[in-house]
């Protein structure tokens, strides 16, 4: 990390970043943190990350530790449900300084909503906003709600998003921090199985290697303003993709709930991960 001031802008309810500060990334991520004590996630860019950023990826669930392969006992990195890859057009969306402006993060203490908003510009010079927001329920510990809007500002290319969850996730060796620039994975999960609902839902079952803590999550998704959804799993999870038709000025978007149940809460973990988002299999 840089030796530069970061830039945060304090309110009575807020913690704001203003301007994309690529070099303050794992401050970021830190300072960012959504959490219910059930479950928290680091405040990673849903989006994902160019190839050269710092990032320390993170999604823990109280009480799942694990110590396969590691000497240490450690929570384990669990499949994160918040990322989403956008591909506007023929143009993947990866972050630069130099192609995004108007950006903000903030993080609302009031409501514990985390909330991004960026234009970011194509290759071709098309500009699209892009906004995401996410929060944990404290209502029921087992939820988390996410919200994506994309609006063209000057174009009418398709925009396709790609969410879901995946068991391919590792924590990184304790020893080896810091620094990161040297990643030596420990994966603590082992795939069990994953599906998906013709009405739009899509779950994934996965095991600590050790100590076997089975993990559930389940989503529903709803597509705003149309959006052609298909549903498919892969070799370690599975994938919810979204084709919008765009037109300038128009938004489009969609809205996630996603649930998640351990074994250590006493019941089958994906029936009732399943049964909290309506979903049946």
């Amino acid at each position: 990390m840089s030796n530069q001031r970061v830039k945060i802008k304090p309110t009575p309810w807020d913690i704001r970043e203003e301007g994309y500060q690529k070099e303050h990334n794992l401050y970021f991520e830190s300072n960012f943190t959504l959490a219910n004590g059930y479950m928290g996630a680091r405040g990673l860019l849903e989006e994902g990350f160019p190839e050269e950023m710092e990032t320390y990826p993170g999604l823990y669930i109280a009480g799942v530790y694990d110590h396969y392969n590691d000497p240490y006992v450690e929570l384990v990195n669990c499949p994160d449900f918040y990322h989403g890859e956008i591909t506007v057009g023929a143009y993947p969306l990866v972050m630069r300084e130099d192609n995004t402006s108007d950006y903000t993060r903030t993080l609302c203490m009031k409501d514990g909503t985390l909330t991004r908003e960026f234009v970011w510009t194509a290759p071709d010079g098309s500009k699209t906003r892009i906004f995401w927001q996410r929060f944990f329920s404290m209502d029921n510990v087992h939820l988390a709600c996410q919200r994506f809007w994309a609006q063209p500002l000057d174009h009418s290319h398709p925009i396709v998003l790609k969410t879901g969850f995946s068991a391919d996730v590792f924590n990184r060796r304790q020893q080896d921090y810091p620094p990161l620039k040297t990643i030596i994975p420990n994966h603590h999960l082992a795939f069990l199985s994953a599906g998906v609902s013709p009405s739009s839902g899509a779950w994934l079952s996965a095991q600590t290697k050790t100590r076997k803590t089975e993990l559930a999550f389940c989503s529903h998704v709803k597509a705003v303003q149309g959006g052609e959804l298909r549903q498919y799993t892969e070799k370690h999870g599975v994938v919810q993709e979204f084709t919008f038709a765009c037109a300038p000025g128009e938004h489009v978007g969609m809205d996630k709930v996603v649930s998640v149940y351990t074994s250590r809460d006493g019941r089958a973990p994906v029936p009732e991960a399943l049964a909290d988002v309506g979903e049946t299999y």
